[in-house]
């Protein structure tokens, strides 16, 4: 099977300026490649509840697990960071808070007709420790917030940073990520995808569809131009056949010699039927003049072969060389 895929740095050089940037910035940065993970519950301040942020999390470590993923970011980060450093950075708090956290608090009681601070320990829903936590961050001026999650809280996003632009790896990344969701979260937490490596996908999408539209009209094109010049539908398919077995001899060399389908090799079939498709007329049409002229089918062709064989031999020799220059 032919790769489909497209990549929009590999279409540069490995030594241009564009493809080293690129490579230095993903081997020292997360990524340049975004790809949105959006999950969306049916009921407002879901992603409240420790639960389903607690999924967030496990989502995103298993996004990380991919060789091709710098980094993922989401609200479960900013939740863990602000637990983390409300209690005094204690690594044991560099986590989601719990369904139910104990906490300690003060209060003050008389003891010999003084009144003193005491410490207690108390119980406190993790729901309203995060909802405490947000209503700090957000009456402090924090706004990045906005990137990660929506002002009803029933909308996440989690930004992936990718260290490719490769339409097949994305496409990987995003059917594995899929799986992880189906396994993580229940049926009422819809997946969604967007960002610029949705793009890339689409747009190798695009191309196979239109390769084969492409190759199919140039086909149907080049069946009624044989028929009408032959009148003869017969010789019409028999024309269409050797174009048919050129569009697949180029496929199998696709496949033999490792090379993508992508912008830039998609030109090629329609370009091998245009090449190929005059020499098919001229055999054809000489053929059939001996036939009207009362030759038997072997002595026509024969004839025809005589007559135009070495100019489309000497023809194809000086269009191919033309585009071996390319």
């Amino acid at each position: 099977r032919v790769v489909i895929q497209y990549s929009p740095t590999e279409l540069f050089k490995a030594g241009s300026d564009i493809r080293k940037a690129h490579n230095f910035f993903n081997k020292n940065f997360a990524g340049v490649t975004g790809l949105n993970v959006v999950l969306e519950s049916d009921k407002g301040n879901a992603f409240k509840t420790p639960e389903l942020l607690e999924k967030m999390n496990v989502l995103q470590m298993k996004i990380t697990e991919h060789n091709q993923v710098g980094k993922a970011v989401s609200i479960a980060d900013y939740i863990k960071r602000m637990n983390f450093v409300m209690h005094d950075e204690d690594e044991s708090y560099n986590r989601i808070p719990q369904t139910v956290e104990k906490v300690t608090d003060f209060e003050w009681v008389e003891v010999d007709g003084k009144e003193i601070v005491r410490e207690k320990e108390a119980e406190v829903t993790g729901h309203d420790q995060i909802s405490q936590y947000l209503l700090l961050y957000e009456g402090a001026g924090g706004r990045d917030l906005s990137k990660v999650i929506d002002d009803k809280y029933k909308e996440a996003n989690i930004n992936v940073f990718l260290k490719t632009d490769n339409s097949a790896t994305n496409r990987d990344i995003i059917r594995t990520i899929r799986m992880h969701c189906k396994e993580i979260f229940t049926k009422n937490i819809s997946v969604s995808f967007s960002g610029v490596s949705t793009l890339f996908i689409d747009l190798a999408d695009m191309i196979i569809k239109g390769q084969l539209w492409s190759i199919a009209i140039s086909i149907g094109i080049v069946f009624i131009m044989i028929v009408l010049m032959i009148r003869s539908p017969l010789l019409g398919i028999i024309g269409v056949l050797p174009v048919i077995f050129t569009v697949l001899c180029n496929f199998a060399i696709m496949k033999c010699f490792s090379v993508p389908l992508d912008v830039g090799t998609a030109l090629v079939s329609s370009v091998t039927i245009g090449i190929g498709v005059d020499y098919c007329i001229h055999y054809l049409t000489w053929a059939t003049d001996e036939r009207r002229k009362g030759s038997a089918l072997n002595e026509a062709a024969k004839k025809a072969l005589s007559g135009v064989g070495k100019p489309v031999m000497l023809n194809a020799l000086v269009v191919a060389a033309g585009f071996l220059v390319l």
